[in-house]
């Protein structure tokens, strides 16, 4: 292993026990750290696609050119599940099965590089170890996602999962209504970006969302988390207010066969 890659590594698992020891106390000395580490490519230790990704994401843009059969919420699932099993510290991936019967995620790790990834993207742990999980849902369709469906998901981060997520995140083809577009200049309050910020604003928790321009770019080394970083950025400048902790559990099942074969155990 290369000198850089091997202190990369160690930087990225002593940074998550620093913030697991302290209950998060170091945050901004970690903040200040992390830029002053920036030249060893933290973030490309801490998202790493493996080449199961790789793979289904060939696999997309085939289907995408119309040379590759597959079923569209299943992939858009395959992929989310395994952007996150590609993150330095992840360990778990677990289903609960939404409004409209397709697969919802939860995920989450337990190592330190797992909570320095949670840091460097700005979800701060509470003195508790709350909101290490992350919700995650996946939307494989021609038009955006509308309001009522964000809404769903902000729904399930505040009530279902308000002890253990501060994060959602949509996976999806066309992104969501009221995001912006080149040339586009107003955002009417039905739009799902309004009731992004207004959640925001209301419980302190983030959603946000990857488009198909965002999925081209998670096969590369750091992209990930580099995403989620900015999209969550954008979300505290739009309000100006700081982030805040609210405590809750989930409901689990099992995961369905298409996505359990890439997290099969002994």
């Amino acid at each position: 292993m290369h000198k850089k890659d091997e202190i990369s590594e160690i930087l990225a698992e002593a940074i998550g026990h620093a913030l697991e020891a302290t209950h998060g106390d170091m945050g901004p000395v970690v903040d200040n750290f992390l830029e002053i580490v920036d030249t060893y490519d933290l973030t490309k230790k801490l998202y790493q696609p493996t080449d199961s990704l790789k793979s289904r994401l060939q696999d997309y843009s085939r289907w995408r050119q119309g040379s590759h059969e597959e079923n569209a919420g299943e992939i858009m699932e395959e992929i989310a599940a395994l952007v996150f099993a590609s993150i330095r510290g992840f360990s778990l991936v677990k289903a609960y099965r939404s409004y409209d019967g397709q697969h919802d995620l939860v995920v989450s790790g337990d190592k330190g590089s797992w909570l320095t990834f949670l840091h460097y993207i700005g979800i701060k742990r509470s003195q508790d170890g709350e909101h290490e999980t992350i919700l995650v849902e996946a939307k494989n369709t021609d038009d955006p996602i509308d309001n009522s469906i964000f809404t769903y998901l902000c729904y399930f981060l505040q009530n279902k999962f308000r002890n253990t997520s501060q994060l959602g995140v949509f996976f999806t083809r066309s992104g969501a209504t009221g995001f912006a577009i080149e040339g586009q200049r107003r955002v009417s309050l039905s739009d799902a970006r309004a009731t992004q910020i207004i959640f925001y604003a209301t419980s302190h928790k983030f959603v946000v969302v990857l488009d198909e321009d965002d999925i081209a770019q998670l096969n590369l080394d750091g992209a990930f988390p580099s995403l989620l970083r900015a999209k969550i950025q954008d979300i505290e400048l739009g309000t100006g207010l700081r982030i805040s902790f609210d405590p809750n559990n989930a409901i689990e099942k099992d995961l369905p066969p298409y996505l359990a074969r890439h997290f099969a155990t002994d």
